[in-house]
């Protein structure tokens, strides 16, 4: 199996995700107005779907913020 680059994956769009949502939450971390005790989390979610033949799928990206 070949290694998979994160940052080439999708384009480059999880990458770009990623680092926006981690942006936001380095952000909030830092904002006073926030309780400083509650634990931020980054998510990231990629589903694969094939056909029946296995010979095409598709992938599916998602990158959420807590």
């Amino acid at each position: 199996m070949n290694k998979v680059e994160l940052q080439e994956f999708a384009g480059g769009a999880l990458q770009e995700n990623f680092q926006k949502a981690f942006e936001q939450v380095v952000q909030n971390m830092q904002d006073p107005n926030t309780p400083w005790k509650v634990k931020r989390s980054v998510t990231i979610k990629v589903s694969l779907s094939q056909n029946e033949d296995r010979d095409d799928s598709t992938c599916e990206i998602s990158v959420e913020k807590k």
